[in-house]
């Protein structure tokens, strides 16, 4: 294992990597039943580990593809367990497919096209991962989320 499988990953880094907001990480995580999902809170700061980065953005493609919150985590969850701890092959990609209000994924698949349901998207799980590694290793960093203003406080210098 490389240092980088334990690195901490603070929420903002996280939240960039994504591209979901901050309070939608929060809200999922705790709608999370998975303990191994749930990043690490010190203090008032929580972080994660390279992994569970993965998950989050896992989570955010199945979310933004129209799957239930609940079934979204559990199919991330499944698809992170199943990712060597190397991280997925670079041209991995995993098939998501919404029948009946289930969704399945498929790791190894020979489908022609015309096979394909209609209502199905890839993830590109190799990508995925490769654009987290290189962010986290500084070669590529993750777009800066812009920092809230705080409102000055006046003093008065008269009033003291």
């Amino acid at each position: 294992m490389t240092e980088l499988q334990y690195r901490e990953v603070p929420l903002s880094t996280v939240a960039s990597l994504s591209g979901a907001e901050l309070d939608t990480i929060r809200s999922w995580i705790a709608k999370n039943p998975y303990a191994r999902f749930r990043g690490e809170k010190r203090g008032r700061n929580l972080y994660f580990s390279l992994r569970e980065t993965y998950f989050i953005c896992i989570l955010r493609r199945l979310i933004e593809y129209g799957t239930q919150i609940n079934t979204a985590i559990d199919v991330a969850a499944k698809l992170v367990d199943a990712t060597p701890t190397e991280g997925p092959k670079p041209d991995a990609r995993v098939l998501v497919t919404h029948l009946c209000g289930m969704v399945a994924t498929h790791d190894e698949f020979e489908l022609r096209t015309d096979q394909l349901p209609i209502a199905c998207a890839f993830l590109q799980a190799g990508k995925i991962w490769a654009h987290i590694v290189r962010s986290l290793q500084g070669d590529n960093p993750a777009p800066a989320r812009p920092r809230r203003k705080r409102k000055a406080i006046a003093t008065d210098a008269r009033a003291a």
